[in-house]
């Protein structure tokens, strides 16, 4: 019994150790099941969430983000930015290392030694919230937040989650550290739409990002932890505290000294938005060198960014150019009483009273029923509706300053412009459009570049383009080419007589301006100084209309043209852009350069785009020119001159005066060897300026302001004078040649050929039929004189560039304008 009881002890001792590796061994079986599971589940998470991840490499090595596309001056000033988004993509090397460990100090301060997950500071984030109770620390690394900004949402979910820790591990193990920080510090928002440490730079401290200061690279990388908490323009306090906060991070980090920490943190915030375009400069050449450059690079491109374009404007002409402007329209205004305290006063005749319908755009005349110190503003009536303008936009209709209550009475009427779509529900917004407009222009004449541009009174981004679009009869601005095409025939001189008598056809009889007295037979040089209606109308009857509207047209003048003889006196339309390159014509010697904006492109890889260039063509012979410029001299210098102020920008120019019928449009256009300018005055919808306004008096005192501006730094020059100018001595009453000694003989130029044969008899008196040119006799001496002198040299033109002006009677300068047939009207666009 004992040895049986011992045996059975012993077997039960036995299956003992053989019962626990059993469990061991299925325990060991469940173990492997439950990793196999689970590696198979998370091979299965790490397929679900990685078979569709986006191409790492390739997307961020071709990183190309949108950019800010420039438009600047020639001389570097910042007039217009074409974006979707303000990034400006800075080259890693270009950024400095303050810059970059000021944001490494920031939001990942272990960036260099981590691969991509910061374990360490995930821990230290636990138990930095549980001790505050709240979110308080982050543990994305700043390559979490590049897997994050480039390829996913911002949804807080598991699954984007997932997705960020194995893209980060994928771009750790493609690209290097630097090319990491490179793309973070190139992508991250700083706030007020600005990207990029670059676009940062500029915006809050107007200095390139290779400028920037500890205190102001600490400051930039405060704000990415919440760009809408931190910016240091709206919350300057919170950026305050958290660039302490990122200082104390650098130091911590040995990024710098507590000395230069303490010094950063004492310097006081200061912001320098100077960097901001200048859209109020400039907004007409913003849209021409945009329109320019959309035909060598598309929209979409240009929208994309990263283009810099540079346009031939100068920033301090064209700032100097719209104050002459806004001056010279502020004068008028004065000299008509447009200005405040505006009067209570009847409707005007014709206002529409009753208006239903409202086009933006569009000028009305609206009745001050009540005024608002309190708020700066006038109440006004316009039809049905109630609308408010604010007075402190007004400075040029109430340059004191006055208050609401004292600018206009109670049932003044007012001119006001209709901006945009009226709201559905009073009050509208309004603007006070009380006086004229204008428009200017100066280009330089050899290469058609424009220099400054003026669309208007206060242009904003869109406005419309006086100086481009808007289509007015420019009086007797255009009779220089009536003359001009005069000479071409060579039938025609400086000396010609020409006819200033009445003549009558059909119901339309143009007289002189102001009903000056008839002067008879005066030589062409005379009549256009003086700016007489009834000769050039006879000239052009007599070379045909046709001719002159194809000659504008060489000039650089599309609009169409109506070829009747009131073109003479401007009846047809055309731009200020269009007259002002029919001018540049005669200063660059007969030559024709399409205007240009664009002066260089340059792509985001640093490309030059290549942009089309005209050296110009030859559309007078530069003979014509000349001459043609002689004659506008006349104007300025002469006594009689309509344009006699021009004479005080004190160097050689020529120019021409120019006044519609009721002084609607007032003109002047001229040059000099180096510039050529124009200047318009008048109502977008056509009324009279004043019944004292013409223009010598509204638009020269502009030209005069600005052609001063635009000659700063240059040399004086006078016209060049080509080959084939003669000098010749005439008899200025009968416009023949002088004779010997002859009493009050004068030079005068000719183009070499086209000189008087005939020389006048002493003691005798001609009549005016004797005066005329035998064409025959002139021409067959001239073939003579040409087969004698083939190789003999050509004359020497005289040094005095202008003869003495051939008008023997004194006269006032008035108005240049005529009545023109009705027919001849045009309709200005709104």
């Amino acid at each position: 019994m004992r040895t049986q009881s011992k045996k059975t002890r012993n077997t039960t001792a036995k299956s003992r150790p053989r019962r626990w590796q059993k469990w061991l061994c299925r325990l060991g079986i469940f173990s492997l099941i439950i990793a196999l599971l689970a590696g198979a589940a998370a091979g299965g998470a790490l397929f679900y969430f990685s078979h569709d991840l986006p191409p790492i490499h390739g997307t961020l090595a071709g990183y190309d983000p949108p950019q800010i596309t420039r438009i600047l001056t020639a001389d570097g000033v910042l007039i217009g930015e074409i974006f979707e988004e303000r990034r400006t993509v800075v080259p890693l090397d270009d950024i400095p290392e303050v810059m970059r460990n000021a944001v490494i100090a920031a939001e990942d301060a272990n960036f260099h030694t981590h691969k991509g997950l910061d374990y360490l500071g995930i821990l230290r984030a636990v138990f930095k919230n549980i001790e505050h109770g709240r979110m308080h620390q982050g543990a994305s690394t700043i390559t979490q937040q590049v897997a994050r900004t480039f390829f996913l949402s911002r949804e807080k979910t598991f699954a984007r989650k997932m997705r960020e820790m194995l893209l980060t591990r994928h771009i750790e193990e493609r690209l290097s550290k630097d090319q990491i920080l490179f793309l973070y510090l190139n992508q991250i928002n700083f706030g007020h739409a600005r990207y990029g440490v670059g676009e940062a730079a500029r915006f809050y401290f107007a200095k390139d990002i290779a400028d920037i200061s500890l205190a102001e690279a600490a400051l930039l990388a405060a704000i990415p932890k919440g760009p809408a908490i931190y910016e240091p323009i709206g919350h300057p306090d919170n950026a305050l505290g958290r660039r302490a906060y990122v200082l104390k991070e650098m130091h911590r980090k040995g990024f710098i000294s507590a000395e230069a920490a303490q010094e950063a943190r004492d310097t006081a915030l200061q912001i320098r938005r100077d960097a901001r375009p200048k859209t109020e400069l400039a907004p007409e050449i913003v849209a021409l060198a945009t329109e320019a450059a959309r035909e060598l690079v598309s929209i979409e491109k240009l929208r994309h960014g990263g283009y810099t374009i540079e346009t031939t404007v100068s920033a301090s002409l064209q700032e100097a150019a719209r104050k002459a402007l806004k001056d010279g329209l502020v004068e008028v205004d004065a000299r008509n009483q447009r200005i405040a305290p505006f009067r209570k006063r009847a409707w005007p005749k014709g206002a529409d009273r009753g208006l239903k319908t409202l086009v933006p755009g569009r000028i009305y005349t609206a009745e001050v029923t009540a005024t608002d110190d309190e708020n700066g503003e006038l109440i006004v009536r316009l039809g049905a509706r109630e609308g408010r303008i604010r007075i402190a936009k007004e400075t040029r209709y109430n340059p004191k300053q006055l208050p609401a209550s004292k600018m206009a009475e109670i049932g003044a009427k007012v001119r006001v412009h209709l901006e945009q779509a009226p709201p559905a529900e009073d009050p509208i917004p309004l603007r006070l459009s009380v006086g004229p407009q204008g428009a200017a222009i100066v280009m330089s004449p050899g290469t058609g570049d424009i220099l400054a541009m003026v669309g208007g009174d206060e242009m904003t981004p869109g406005g419309f383009n006086r100086a481009t679009r808007s289509l007015r009869q420019p009086g007797s601005a255009f009779k220089p080419l009536v003359y001009l095409e005069a000479l071409r025939t060579r039938r025609y001189h400086a000396a010609t007589l020409l006819d200033d008598s009445p003549e009558v056809e059909g119901s339309w009889q143009p007289g002189n301006a102001s009903q000056a007295p008839l002067k008879g037979l005066v030589p062409l040089r005379q009549a256009l100084a003086e700016s007489l209606n009834l000769p050039v109308i006879k000239v052009i009857r007599d070379i045909q209309p046709e001719s002159v509207t194809a000659l504008a047209a060489r000039m650089g003048i599309a609009s169409p043209l109506e070829p009747v003889p009131s073109l003479a006196l401007g009846a047809s339309g055309l731009t200020p852009l269009e007259l002002t390159q029919a001018y540049a014509v005669l200063a660059a010697a007969g030559r024709h350069t399409p205007h240009r904006v664009l002066l260089r492109i340059v792509a985001p890889d640093g490309r030059a785009i290549p942009i089309p260039r005209s050296e110009g063509e030859p559309v007078i012979a530069p003979q014509e020119a000349w001459m043609t410029t002689s004659l506008l001299r006349s104007v300025v210098e002469a006594r009689t001159g309509t344009g006699k102020k021009a004479a005080e920008i004190k160097r050689p120019c020529a120019g021409k005066t120019g006044t519609t019928n009721n002084a609607v449009d007032a003109w002047f256009a001229g040059y000099t060897p180096d510039r050529v300018a124009t200047v318009w005055v008048g109502f977008d919808d056509p009324r009279s300026l004043g019944r004292k306004e013409y223009g010598g008096k509204a638009a020269l005192p502009i030209w005069v302001a600005i052609m001063r501006a635009a000659h700063q730094g240059l040399p004086v020059r006078d016209f060049d004078v080509p080959e084939g100018i003669i000098t010749v001595r005439i008899d200025p009453q009968s416009g023949l040649r002088a004779w010997d000694d002859m009493p009050g003989a004068i030079d005068e130029f000719f183009i070499e050929g086209s000189e008087p044969i005939e020389t006048a008899l002493p003691d005798e008196v001609l009549a005016p039929e004797d005066f005329l040119l035998d064409q025959a006799a002139l021409e067959e001496e001239a073939e003579m004189r040409d087969t004698a002198a083939d190789d003999a040299p050509p004359p020497s033109a005289s040094a005095n560039p202008v003869p003495p002006p051939a008008a023997s009677q004194p006269a006032t300068a008035a108005p240049d304008s005529a009545p023109l047939p009705p027919q001849q009207k045009v309709d200005i666009p709104q």
